[in-house]
């Protein structure tokens, strides 16, 4: 049985007004009001500076300037990290998943992952200030499908375990064991939820405190305090000071195309961060850890025959966590669960080689976006990895009557569906 000697408790301070309880280990305490400074998203000032800065006439993030000669948004002096999104102090790792749809990793490499599912980016211990308790954190992101083809972050979702370590027979290094855990899940149109969970695990049927999106709220849980914060640049900012850790978020502004605020994930851990354990390193995590070599992942892909790009969808399908949220839920729950469990290893790299460009290739994929009522970018998608995986000659035939309508799925032009399943020879 975990230890239970340190009680978590659970409670919440907004700015004024409504009060609400959460039940579990200890309780919560919620003063629910309107976030004055920040106001309504779409009154909101565009970005860290007054007038676009980039060749897309996107605008930096406070307080990145821009570098008026070569277009871009530049950190300042003793910080580092992608202006669009988040500026990050010198000696903390970070990984920021933005743009449409760019990951660079905690040790520099880099990549573009185009699949709009549920993703689990990182995971990592740290010690807590002043106690002897341990804050692991796990971060997960989930993409939508926007117009013109690209795929940008939609939410984040946030879990919070305060414990120990115990001790592991033959291992210098203890196994953590919570305590208690609190959920989070962020996205504009909820807002900000949390939810505490004795057991660890989420179960149907929980009860969610809730805020509306730009509303500040501070959480009191166990040892730790977590401080969420909206800015002028309608980017959310998730904190636990106790544990030098932050998250920052921004979703997509959906009547903007182009984006001129960047939608992005930004994942910020101290130092003392450790990612040892393996479901903390790559590629259970996307993020990666700050130890691996920058060039990691060019040598993972040249090595399987990938590109870069295709290497880390082929990744996000064989380590998907469970696909619970989302547009796509139930089609990346299909092929998530193929790919992973009906598809051997060589059929995994030859459905990726095949079937990757209905996501990657923006023109197939903005032809799929103008035929939505007829077809759908993840069900395609998920036909071809059957067709490749299981020989499947109906999912084969459906892609063929496609690219009769999409010229431009070239890859998919020549494929063999072979037999009919029922004709006699």
């Amino acid at each position: 049985m975990p230890d239970r000697s340190a009680d978590v408790t659970l409670s919440v301070t907004v700015t004024v007004g409504l009060t609400s309880e959460i039940g579990g280990h200890g309780s919560a305490r919620a003063e629910v009001g309107r976030n004055e400074r920040a106001g309504h998203v779409k009154n909101v000032p565009k970005g860290g500076t007054l007038e676009p800065c980039t060749k897309l006439n996107r605008y930096c993030v406070s307080p990145a300037v821009c570098n008026k000669a070569t277009k871009s948004c530049v950190c300042p002096v003793g910080t580092f990290g992608n202006g669009l999104i988040d500026c990050v102090d010198n000696g903390f790792s970070n990984c920021v998943i933005v743009e449409d749809p760019k990951i660079t990793q905690f040790p520099g490499s880099n990549g573009a992952l185009y699949l709009p599912c549920r993703k689990r980016l990182a995971k990592f211990v740290v010690g807590v200030a002043d106690s002897d308790l341990l804050c692991r954190f796990t971060v997960f992101g989930l993409s939508e499908l926007a117009s013109g083809g690209r795929v940008f972050e939609n939410e984040v979702e946030v879990e919070l375990s305060l414990g120990r370590l115990a001790p592991v027979a033959g291992q210098t290094q203890g196994k953590f064991v919570a305590v208690s855990t609190i959920y989070f899940r962020i996205n504009e149109e909820d807002g900000v939820l949390w939810t505490i969970a004795e057991t660890g695990w989420l179960s149907n049927g929980m009860d969610w405190a809730e805020t509306p999106w730009q509303d500040d709220v501070t959480v009191a849980f166990g040892n730790v305090t977590i401080v969420v914060t909206f800015d002028s640049d309608n980017v959310m900012s998730w904190r636990v000071p106790a544990c030098d850790v932050t998250f920052k978020f921004r979703p997509v502004a959906r009547r903007e195309n182009p984006q001129t605020r960047v939608p992005g994930i930004s994942i910020t851990a101290p130092p003392r961060a450790s990612f040892s354990d393996a479901q903390c390193q790559f590629p259970n995590v996307l993020c990666a850890t700050p130890d691996d070599d920058e060039n990691f992942l060019e040598q993972a892909a040249t090595s399987l025959g990938l590109t870069v790009n295709q290497y880390l969808m082929y990744a996000s399908l064989r380590y998907a966590p469970k696909q619970t949220r989302g547009s796509y839920k139930f089609e990346c729950y299909l092929v998530c669960n193929l790919f992973k469990t009906k598809c051997s290893p060589d059929r995994q790299l030859q459905a990726i080689r095949i079937c990757a460009s209905l996501l990657t290739k923006r023109r197939t994929l903005t032809c799929i976006q103008q035929l939505q009522t007829s077809y759908n970018a993840m069900d395609l998608f998920e036909k071809c990895v059957h067709f490749v995986c299981r020989n499947e000659y109906y999912a084969c035939q459906s892609l063929l009557k496609f690219t009769k309508r999409c010229p431009k799925a070239m890859k998919l032009k020549n494929l063999d569906c072979g037999p009919h399943p029922f004709r006699r020879i």
